[in-house]
């Protein structure tokens, strides 16, 4: 094929998405699973060290072990219960909320950042802007 019948990408990003996301809709909801089990660890992270508890801590006030508070705040655990996430809560003063939210394909870009981003910060500010998007 001549080099100008087709627009080539240079973006290592897209590249990637293309290859192992693009018309893929099981790759896909295989991420969209990442990102909300990565999403409720660094949010139990997040409220544990806001109120300065030690992994032990938090584990002794709702009857589990450390090893367990560990694994429920590793981004690649996909063992989250409701019942241990509801738990967790109520021990740090909080209520757990759920939703239903309709299903929209993210886009080549956003799959491409998400991949991409380095620090939980930025990690967490995609999540934020992606879930903005589909609730709007």
């Amino acid at each position: 094929m001549p080099k100008g019948d087709k627009a080539t990408t240079t973006n290592a990003l897209d590249i990637l998405h293309q290859r192992y996301y693009a018309n893929r809709p099981e790759r896909l909801g295989d991420l969209q699973n990442a990102r909300e089990n990565a999403h409720a660890s660094r949010q139990l992270r997040r409220l544990r060290l806001e109120q300065g508890l030690t992994q032990q801590e938090l584990a002794d006030r709702i009857g589990t072990s450390a090893s367990q508070i560990s694994r429920l705040e590793n981004d690649d655990y996909d063992g989250h219960t409701l019942d241990s996430v509801r738990r967790i809560a109520n021990a740090l003063g909080h209520d757990l909320t759920m939703g239903f939210i309709p299903r929209d394909p993210y886009s080549p870009e956003e799959t491409a950042a998400a991949l991409h981003s380095d620090s939980p910060e930025e990690h967490e500010d995609q999540e934020d802007r992606i879930h903005s998007v589909q609730t709007a």
